[in-house]
């Protein structure tokens, strides 16, 4: 049974139940295979399909799913989302009526990546990781290096005659390099993807992960203290992802989020404009309308410093009676959840070397480990780093074994300067390098 075919059964199915409905379908493959020393040690497809069903009955919401596509499943699934509907809280909310339409003019999708197989990605592979030993001879050991694949096709379908079909698909590649001098030793990742196989430089991946090793060898600890200082583009979008949830209604709505009840309140510095564009061409995250049928639009959730808006999906949205801005998610084994469309801090005129210069002396941030210590509901950071310490523009040397202790709302107040450079890598969040005015550092 075909997935189109598959969900019209459902629509006719919750039809008999007198319930609206809406539903989404997945069919996603992926290939991926790991490589060590010029051999592949794994190789994985991975492939999983299914339809999730999702029926608004008598002010109730209820979910059920189905791996199995028959039309005795397909059935079972619609009714037993109209029993698991029955325990839920009462909701209101409006099924949206469209036009069928389609995602596809985004560019999520390359045909030629369809030509891409095993022996492909072996190649790229084995040819980074020759290049990555050959960088320089204190890359002793190349511990990870990964490639992958995927497509995925995605359906939706209401009860109010919308539907939308699209499909997406892109690669990916990753290595970690150690490095050794003495009694030291580092490590460097590197990762790379896109919706075109022509985004494997190899040269440029293979140095990149080298001098991201080699430069901390030799690192030690500063002083700690209050210090100005600078997030490389790539640690300051990996801090801003621990925190976007606080920008989602639901979590608002739940007491879990820091700027609860600030809308319309400064919450960072002035220069700050953090949007959430679904529309870029060829996006990590585009989409052109949500897992509920809502079209997308590009949202400042910060303009000037000032809290512009939530996220909101139409549960989230029915709470404070207001409209759904376009951002819910949906697997066909999960119920709706909010999500972020392509995230960017917009960058400004400075270049990281602007950001060094602004003070006698700083701390660069170029990696952070772990986050255990971070708290989304808090926004307190408490978060291992490593870099280097700067005076007059200059490194001084390479820094490790220190902590960086703040909290990410103050950090966002705090922000002095913002560069004019993103992070190359393949990702949903894009945020240029920041000058803090200070955190605590513990050495």
């Amino acid at each position: 049974m075909l997935l189109d075919e598959a969900l019209e059964l459902a629509k006719k199915e919750a039809q008999k139940q007198n319930a609206a409905f809406d539903a989404v379908a997945v069919d996603k493959k992926d290939i991926g295979l790991e490589i060590f020393r010029g051999k592949v040690i794994q190789s994985e497809v991975a492939q999983s399909m299914g339809i999730g069903v999702r029926i608004y009955k008598n002010k109730k919401i209820g979910y059920s799913y189905t791996e199995k596509i028959t039309p005795e499943k397909i059935t079972e699934t619609v009714n037993d989302a109209v029993e698991n509907a029955k325990l839920s809280d009462n909701v209101e909310i409006e099924i949206p009526f469209f036009e069928e339409t389609t995602a596809g003019t985004l560019n999520l999708y390359n045909q030629e990546l369809d030509n891409v197989n095993f022996d492909t990605l072996k190649d790229i592979g084995l040819s980074l990781e020759q290049k990555a030993y050959g960088t320089d001879k204190l890359i002793t050991n190349i511990p990870h290096l990964g490639l992958v694949k995927l497509k995925k096709r995605k359906l939706f379908i209401n009860s109010e005659n919308m539907k939308f079909d699209y499909i997406e698909n892109m690669v990916s590649a990753g290595l970690s390099v150690f490095a050794e001098k003495n009694e030291s030793a580092k490590s460097g990742y590197y990762v790379r993807g896109g919706r075109n196989i022509n985004v494997f430089d190899t040269d440029l991946m293979a140095k990149e992960a080298a001098n991201r090793a080699i430069s901390l060898l030799g690192a030690k600890p500063v002083k700690s203290g209050q210090y100005p200082v600078v997030l490389s583009n790539r640690t300051a979008s990996r801090l801003f992802s621990m925190f976007l949830s606080s920008f989602y209604a639901e979590n608002a709505q739940k007491g879990q989020s820091k700027i609860s009840g600030k809308t319309g309140k400064e919450i960072a510095a002035k220069t700050c404009n953090l949007i959430s564009d679904p529309h870029i061409e060829e996006g990590a995250s585009s989409r052109l309308i949500d897992d509920e049928g809502i079209p997308t639009k590009p949202i400042y959730l910060v303009k000037d410093g000032v809290l512009n808006s939530f996220l909101y999906h139409l549960e989230s949205a029915a709470k404070e009676n207001k409209k759904s801005s376009g951002h819910a998610q949906r697997g066909y084994s999960s119920q709706v959840t909010t999500t972020c469309w392509n995230v960017l801090l917009e960058k400004q005129n400075s270049t990281i070397d602007n950001l060094l210069n602004a003070n006698a002396k700083c701390i660069y941030i170029t990696e952070l480990e772990g986050g255990a210590g971070c708290s989304q509901i808090s926004g307190e950071i408490s978060i291992g780093a490593q870099g280097f310490y700067i005076e007059n523009g200059e490194k001084v040397h390479p820094v490790d074994e220190i902590t960086l202790n703040t909290n990410f709302f103050d950090l966002l107040k705090n922000i002095e300067s913002i560069s004019n450079n993103y992070d190359d890598s393949f990702s949903s969040v894009k945020i240029p390098d920041l000058l803090i005015k200070e955190i605590f550092v513990a050495g």
